[in-house]
């Protein structure tokens, strides 16, 4: 049956350039930990380096494809399970570089995020790398001018949402659903993951189409941070 998770993971079959830019940050040895994996997509980032990969997600669905896609990628040591950022069921200080694309943006609260950032250091090893990407809705002059029009037409639909709250259509056939993101800027980010203990935070900027005059439109933060060390 051709469902919601069916079609979000159609729609997900291959790498962004986000996602390759963090390629070299992964070496053979390591433990990954792919936080919101989603279909998997994210192992072929590692198709030729022996490593140890754990795929989460809180989808039993998505994380069937994922197994099922793991089996083209034989050099990877893979293991997947069912959990959430906000409390990561993996030991202490466990792996080497943590992934989380596209997924801290949909936790609504400054609390809540700095929760689940705190995971991230948790489960990394002394020095590790956490590898992000956001989407920077608060860039793109449409999201911002849908935002303002769903707010005017459908006021409860925002009862108690700032600002910052998205609540973006994603329309699948005869079906229009709603999802939630929050609008960082790379200077929240970084305020972020300081408060949770990461000492180095670099964020950058990644460009997507063209928008009415010409200029390319931001698309993604894209954050490299790492953990203290020991």
């Amino acid at each position: 049956m051709y469902n919601s998770l069916t079609y979000f993971s159609d729609t997900r079959n291959s790498l962004w350039e986000e996602q390759a830019f963090f390629k070299d940050y992964v070496r053979s040895g390591m433990t990954v930990l792919d936080a919101g994996c989603g279909n998997g997509r994210l192992l072929e980032l590692f198709d030729g380096k022996k490593i140890t990969y754990v795929g989460m997600d809180n989808s039993a669905k998505l994380l069937e494809k994922a197994q099922q896609y793991a089996h083209k990628f034989p050099n990877v040591s893979s293991r997947f399970f069912e959990g959430s950022i906000l409390s990561v069921p993996l030991p202490d200080s466990s792996v080497d570089i943590l992934f989380c694309i596209a997924t801290l943006h949909h936790i609504p609260s400054r609390t809540l995020q700095i929760k689940a950032a705190k995971e991230f250091r948790r489960v990394l090893k002394p020095g590790g790398i956490l590898c992000m990407t956001n989407w920077y809705l608060s860039a793109q002059t449409k999201y911002s001018t849908m935002q303002i029009r769903q707010r005017i037409m459908h006021p409860r639909m925002y009862a108690g949402f700032s600002y910052r709250d998205f609540l973006i259509p994603w329309h699948m056939k005869d079906k229009t659903l709603y999802r939630f993101y929050y609008a960082f800027s790379p200077l929240e980010l970084k305020r972020v993951l300081r408060e949770a203990g990461f000492l180095q935070v670099d964020n950058s900027v990644s460009f997507g189409a063209r928008d009415w005059s010409g200029m390319k439109t931001k698309r993604n933060i894209i954050t490299v941070a790492r953990s203290a060390r020991g």
